[in-house]
């Protein structure tokens, strides 16, 4: 991790994880804290240490059953053999400066306990299910899922100390595959999805919200779409210049979504779902008129594609099938 170091001009790795009474970090308790220092010393020497401690709670606040179902950890146990919050504050803060990384699996759940119990608010932060959300759209993106996906099964436990490590591996994994350039597009950025909104937001996340539920509108199908788009085509056009027009449409539109991906991948802009999903549908409403114009179904154009795509490829993509196809 030496060279992410000096990318991201921080001098150590806290990977954090917190064990709670609930999911809210404003009116829940934290009831075990975990940290893996990884990082280098003052003599440029490297060093990893983990540091774990249950937490006593405040009176009257118990642990629920559900929760000790979970973790194991009870009531009983954290208060007779956890630490007071004065305790725990000044080891925490001993190991998470402004030249700290803090890493967590669903930080922004992590960084809200760590605000609101710990008063530490970390100047560099990454998420690694934010990771996986955005790399792996189609998996799912819990700890025990994306571990198993790069290492195998393993039984969590949802104890802290274990989370930690596991949270670990899958960073370092995300690095090897990635490259240390990649990994800095996901510094200080969370995802706020639909099955799983954010429960805190630190005060410098880039937030990328994908909770904009557009399913909520009324369902759009091909015919009433043509419809729609029928009624803004100049109708003093030649067929001729009918199609040019068209034509030269598809390509602006296209020509627009690749300039907001370029902005994104190499000026430092934000994605912009919400422009990509104007352009797209610009991108559609041309199409849509060359298919109507040469009575082309949405239908048969996926179909094709697919019969297409099969005989290309009958095992699947490959950088031989690639080289050696016919169709």
């Amino acid at each position: 991790m030496t060279n992410l170091f000096e990318s991201f001009g921080i001098m150590g790795i806290a990977v954090l994880d917190f064990e709670t009474t609930g999911l809210n970090p404003e009116k829940d308790f934290p009831t075990e804290v975990a940290i893996r220092k990884i990082g280098m010393n003052m003599f440029g020497l490297p060093f990893d240490k983990t540091y774990t401690t249950k937490i006593k709670l405040p009176e009257g606040v118990e642990i629920p059953e559900n929760i000790t179902k979970l973790t194991g950890l009870t009531t009983e146990e954290v208060n007779s053999l956890g630490k007071d919050m004065t305790e725990v504050i000044p080891e925490v803060q001993a190991l998470i400066d402004d030249r700290t990384l803090v890493v967590a699996h669903n930080a922004n759940f992590d960084l809200g306990f760590l605000y609101y119990h710990l008063g530490i608010e970390p100047a560099h932060f990454m998420c690694t299910r934010t990771i996986s959300i955005l790399t792996e759209p189609d998996e799912n993106a819990s700890l025990k899922n994306v571990y198993a996906r790069m290492f195998g099964a393993k039984e969590q436990t949802h104890r802290a100390g274990d989370d930690v490590d596991m949270t670990a591996e899958v960073y370092d994994q995300f690095i090897k595959e990635l490259g240390n350039e990649a990994m800095l597009f996901f510094k200080n950025k969370l995802v706020n999805m639909p099955d799983r909104e954010l429960v805190y937001t630190p005060y410098n996340a880039i937030v990328l919200d994908f909770t904009i539920k557009y399913d909520r509108k009324p369902k759009m199908d091909e015919i009433r779409y043509r419809e729609e788009i029928e009624r803004t085509i100049n109708k003093d056009l030649s067929e001729k210049e009918k199609l040019s027009m068209l034509c030269m449409g598809l390509l602006g539109e296209a020509g627009e979504v690749v300039d907001t991906l370029k902005k994104v991948l190499y000026h430092g802009h934000e994605v912009d779902i919400d422009e990509l999903i104007l352009e797209f549908g610009d991108m559609k409403y041309y199409e849509t008129h060359l298919k109507k114009h040469f009575k082309i179904s949405d239908d048969i154009v996926r179909i094709r594609n697919i019969e297409k795509l099969y005989k290309r490829y009958p095992q699947g993509f490959s950088e031989e099938a690639s080289r050696n196809r016919t169709v």
